[in-house]
């Protein structure tokens, strides 16, 4: 849907547009709720380009926001299911501060709005981790230092990147070419 609209925006919109059309009882359900899939998608892009033009001419930017969340919930929901039956345990101590910056420091990395650099931004991001923890250390206290440092670098690099944002210059300068 993405490629077929011509971006490869990762975006909870493309599930909720996919919904619309979709031959099946979500799609169906969606439609009879009133729910136009072109409409809708010309709200999307409206707020997605310009919030405040989008709100200008009348588009309720919050509701859309939250009929936006509240639909694409539920994949996460089942994805959370999924998660759960894996691994037979669901904790509040597994979900740290530590593995929420992870995954939004991977997506950053490598651009969070397409597809490719989500990937490539994780693999970046556990290869460089990876790296670090097969450099074989002599005493435990090396180890915490070289931890210590792949959490500053990574978290100076992440820094850089949302100060600089180089993937989204790099996005314009390819929409110019």
């Amino acid at each position: 849907l993405a490629q077929k609209r011509g971006d490869q925006y990762i975006a909870s919109e493309l599930f909720v547009l996919a919904v619309l059309e979709d031959k099946g009882e979500e799609g169906k359900l969606l439609r009879a709720a009133g729910v136009d899939k072109p409409t809708f998608e010309r709200a999307i892009d409206a707020v997605r380009d310009d919030e405040g033009a989008a709100e200008a001419i009348g588009k309720d930017i919050a509701r859309l926001r939250f009929e936006v969340f509240v639909i694409s919930a539920v994949p996460i929901g089942f994805a959370g299911a999924l998660y759960a039956m894996i691994t037979t345990l669901v904790s509040p101590d597994l979900f740290t501060a530590e593995v929420t910056f992870f995954v939004w420091i991977a997506l950053v990395l490598g651009g969070e709005r397409t597809i490719l650099g989500a990937v490539l931004g994780t693999m970046a991001l556990v290869g460089f981790q990876e790296l670090v923890r097969a450099i074989p250390f002599e005493s435990v206290r090396a180890a915490e230092i070289a931890a210590a440092g792949e959490d500053i670098v990574t978290g100076v690099l992440f820094i850089l990147i949302l100060r600089w944002q180089p993937f989204e210059a790099m996005m314009k300068r390819r929409r110019a070419a």
